[in-house]
């Protein structure tokens, strides 16, 4: 419910920034002097701000309506905020100043200079550490004596003694369901999901391989996960069967 509360929120500013209002409620702007909001056309930067809240508000939708979907919350909120620094320290600035707008000293000019390069180099790193995340996680199986370890990027490991297994078997048509906690990119999915078949239970799997590994505990807990590969994830399966055998 929080969530759809903050949709709405978020819809209900862009709304007012597309209509070239609530200046006041952009930091930093809110704050610069006269002679430094002269240069900015205000309409144009909110308007800017209105888009990026826009992509705010759809994020969060996106995970209320699929939580599977966290990956593109992810895109449309950095994307948000880079949409708001470069149209507002690129694309919002005025070509002309009137003649009774205050001056511009070269002082003044030179901050501008040093914000708007560090605005760019900002964005240029929210964007690379999109990308990186997207991409990013790495499934690890320890196969021990006594117990397996599985753990993976952003989600808990978990440790599981032979002695309290109770049935582990193959599987490539496992609906992973939704998402109660964890990371979703398009690598990796990991941590605590939910669905008919198992419940609540641990997903730690390579999104582009369909071959799985189900763990079912003495406790019913369940934990589903694989290797990178095919091959990898049945070598392993073979290992951990071995053992509970």
């Amino acid at each position: 419910m929080f969530r759809v509360f903050l949709v709405i929120v978020f819809l209900a500013l862009s709304l007012v920034f597309f209509m070239g209002k609530g200046s006041f409620l952009i930091a930093g702007y809110n704050t610069s002097g006269k002679a430094e909001k002269a240069k900015y056309d205000e309409k144009r930067l909110c308007r800017f701000v209105g888009i990026a809240t826009l992509m705010f508000s759809l994020g969060l939708l996106v995970t209320v309506l699929d939580e599977d979907l966290a990956w593109l919350e992810l895109v449309l909120f950095f994307g948000g905020i880079a949409t708001a620094i470069i149209g507002g320290n690129f694309f919002s600035k005025k070509k002309t100043m009137n003649a009774d707008e205050p001056e511009i000293g070269q002082e003044d000019d030179r901050t501008s200079k040093i914000i708007k390069r560090g605005s760019l180099i900002f964005t240029l790193i929210v964007l690379a550490g999109i990308g990186g995340l997207l991409f990013a996680g790495d499934v690890n199986v320890n196969v021990g004596e006594d117990s397996v370890e599985v753990n993976a990027f952003m989600a808990g490991g978990s440790t599981i003694k032979y002695s309290d297994v109770e049935e582990i078997y193959l599987s490539d048509d496992v609906d992973f369901g939704s998402r109660v906690g964890g990371f979703g990119g398009l690598k990796i999915s990991s941590g605590n999901f939910e669905n008919d078949q198992f419940g609540r239970y641990k997903l730690y799997v390579y999104n582009d391989n369909d071959s799985l590994i189900v763990l079912k505990t003495k406790e019913d807990q369940y934990i589903v996960f694989n290797l990178q590969s095919q091959k990898d994830t049945e070598k392993v399966y073979e290992s951990i069967a071995e053992k509970v055998n």
